[in-house]
């Protein structure tokens, strides 16, 4: 039986919350919930890393200056900051917009109701037939039932550094700091760890070795 790698297995659950922020990103409850989730699994996972390749001799010396990079990506010290406040205030300062407008107007035969959707890709509109007897039961189950086709869910930061740019946008700025990792995790495990996976053998010292420097002459990755 195959072990998991642990840095992985941290990323990949970072991965699996952003994943989830994007499909439940209508349910505000929801979406902060995996959010809150997301910040600490994302957060944890250089600290599995450093865990499991900190007695490589080579490793502290390559992973220094990769540290140092990391610190200076201002969008990595937002959610390192994002995720203090969450885990020592209890608050996530974000909010969610649907940016849109609906605008009910009466058709030219005066028997249709047109609906000016205004999104933030465009403007759409939806055309039906108002025959039924209260309008007010019509206007909701039109609205209701193309609202998904419609309407595009955002989540913004409320206090997102102008040094980040005018797109403020969580998943978009999520998705970057899980790249990121993403690169730092494989170049990490490339060079210390044997075929990408923990080596569970165990030095003289009696330290579990889940990461050590690879064999030059192993095929094996």
């Amino acid at each position: 039986m195959t072990t998991a790698n642990p840095v992985r297995e941290k990323l990949a659950e970072a991965k699996y919350f952003l994943k989830q922020m994007e499909e439940l990103k209508e349910s505000h409850q929801e979406f902060k919930y995996n959010l809150s989730a997301f910040l600490s699994a994302a957060r944890s996972v250089t600290f599995v890393l450093q865990k499991h390749c900190k007695h490589v001799e080579a490793f502290e010396e390559w992973y220094a200056p990769v540290r140092e990079v990391m610190r200076r990506d201002r969008v990595l010290a937002f959610f390192k900051e994002l995720r203090n406040i969450a885990l020592k205030e209890g608050r996530l300062p974000v909010s969610q917009q649907d940016d849109y407008h609906i605008e009910l107007r009466k058709g030219p035969d005066n028997d249709t109701l047109v609906y000016l959707v205004e999104v933030e890709e465009g403007v759409r509109t939806i055309r039906a037939s108002a025959d039924v007897a209260d309008p007010n039961d019509y206007i909701a189950r039109a609205v209701l039932g193309r609202m998904k086709e419609l309407i595009t869910y955002h989540w913004r930061f409320e206090d997102l550094p102008e040094q980040l740019g005018p797109k403020n946008d969580v998943l978009r700025l999520g998705a970057y700091y899980v790249d990121r990792l993403d690169q730092v995790v494989a170049e990490a495990l490339d060079r210390f760890a044997k075929g990408g996976r923990p080596n569970m053998a165990t030095h003289q010292t009696g330290t579990p070795a889940s990461c050590v420097p690879l064999d030059p002459s192993s095929n094996v990755l």
